[in-house]
């Protein structure tokens, strides 16, 4: 029995494809990305705070991460600790 399913970067092609793959196999999938659509919410994924927030928020069973920084986007700095 398939439970939560989050899906990063939701909006992409591989990404679009699996939330649409798990939703008609009956999961209550979701997804984060960077518009609001349905069943997927706007994240910053580089903000700590707000991705942790929203995981004890969503409490997710299976998280698919396929999101990326892509090389055409303003870089910041992030620490990896």
């Amino acid at each position: 029995m398939c439970k939560k399913v989050l899906i990063t970067g939701a909006q992409g092609f591989i990404g679009s494809k699996m939330l649409k793959l798990f939703t008609q196999k009956g999961c209550n999938a979701f997804g984060w990305g960077r518009v609001n659509m349905e069943n997927v919410e706007t994240l910053d994924m580089l903000d700590e705070s707000a991705v942790m927030s929203m995981l004890d928020h969503m409490r997710p069973n299976i998280v698919v991460h396929l999101s990326l920084i892509h090389i055409s986007e303003p870089t910041r700095p992030i620490s990896i600790s």
